[in-house]
């Protein structure tokens, strides 16, 4: 099973009822599935925070043995009968990649409409293999924005990014944040500023960090109208560190 806030992996032995083991595999770790390839059984973990999938040897003590770089939020995953192919649903890319795991590359990539998270390979589905009927892909206007927020100081890792999606009048707004202080409180708005000090306008969220620095959560707002060409429109989206009223990154 998966813990993804911790960024692991939990084995279980079903015939002692035991923990068997627990692996570390990054941040938002998200999905795993079980398949079998060139007769060996294989562990692949979709890790949403570093865009990535793993591939570990259950036989060699579930020893990694590929990593593959993909696009935005890895998150639903699976594999062909044959072991040969595998598809990862992309949370915020909108996207499904195919993977060849004979050559650990990816190969294709669909749009497939908001957030695909789970994912569902139907074998001999298509009996025409020349026919696309039924598998265009989804005219979906609602287009996700991936905002990425850059440190004011640029001696420091910290790092944001946002996933902004149209939900009706607002905006559903999901937040990854790395490297900021453990513990600490920080908020996030809009501000019509063009320099600092940045005025709070529109409050997105305010969150607290986990002891390893890192945030991820969701809320609504108004950043569509971010970089708009009305007189009113906002110019950045700030998060700042409450304690010494800092802002610490900026879009």
């Amino acid at each position: 099973m998966t813990h993804k806030d911790v960024g692991a992996v939990t084995v279980f032995n079903t015939t002692t009822q035991t923990i068997a083991k627990v692996i570390y595999t990054g941040a938002v770790t998200n999905h795993v599935t079980f398949c079998y390839s060139n007769n060996k059984l294989l562990m692949l973990v979709t890790v949403g925070g570093e865009n990535k999938v793993r591939i570990f040897d259950v036989a060699d003590n579930f020893k990694q043995t590929d990593t593959i770089n993909v696009d935005a939020m890895p998150h639903g995953i699976w594999v062909s009968p044959d072991g040969k192919q595998a598809y990862i649903g992309l949370e915020f890319s909108d996207e499904v990649q195919h993977i060849d795991l004979q050559t650990t590359q990816v190969v294709s990539t669909i749009k497939i409409g908001q957030s695909p998270q789970a994912l569902i390979y139907a074998d001999n589905a298509v009996a025409n293999l020349n026919s696309n009927e039924g598998l265009t892909p989804l005219n979906d206007t609602a287009e996700t924005q991936v905002v990425v927020m850059q440190s004011i100081d640029k001696t420091s890792s910290s790092a944001g990014k946002l996933v902004i999606r149209t939900i009706g009048l607002i905006d559903l707004i999901e937040q990854q944040f790395k490297g900021l202080n453990p513990n600490a409180s920080y908020s996030l708005f809009l501000s019509k500023s063009n320099t600092a000090p940045y005025t709070n306008d529109f409050g997105i969220n305010n969150f607290k960090t986990d002891a390893q620095g890192k945030y991820a959560g969701q809320s609504t707002g108004l950043v569509k109208h971010v970089n708009d060409n009305t007189k009113n429109s906002y110019t950045h989206i700030v998060l700042m560190e409450m304690e010494a009223r800092e802002p610490v990154l900026l879009q």
